[in-house]
């Protein structure tokens, strides 16, 4: 069984960002959004999209990799409990991420991202 859906639809993609809570990092941004308000998601799996522009990365290898490490973050996360089901999370690379250690890095900042959002919501992370 899978841990989490890939968000497939440029409609739904962009509803999330459109509707969706904005949090904004440095490096990247997140989108989430209720599964509840989507069209056809079920609401006891959690959707994710990745987006790698191809003005920071030239190379789909490049991109590819990001995309990778983005998804083993949230799969880690999900099993740990910080991300709960029922969500769809659309994440954005605006800078680029350091070369060494990239997992860790944003292992540990998207859990704190995530606690912060959920004690106090959107507005303060």
């Amino acid at each position: 069984m899978r841990v989490f859906e890939s968000l497939k639809g440029k409609k739904n993609v962009l509803l999330v960002i459109n509707e969706g809570d904005r949090i904004s990092r440095y490096q990247y941004e997140l989108f989430i959004k209720p599964c509840a308000d989507l069209f056809s998601l079920d609401n006891q799996k959690v959707y994710l999209c990745c987006l790698v522009s191809k003005k920071l990365y030239k190379r789909a290898v490049d991109r590819n990799y990001f995309k990778r490490v983005f998804r083993e973050v949230i799969r880690a996360l999900i099993k740990d409990g910080v991300i709960e089901k029922g969500v769809a999370i659309v994440v954005r690379l605006k800078r680029k991420l350091p070369e060494k250690s990239v997992y860790s890095f944003l292992l540990e900042d998207v859990r704190e991202v995530w606690s912060n959002y959920r004690k106090f919501g959107a507005r303060y992370c």
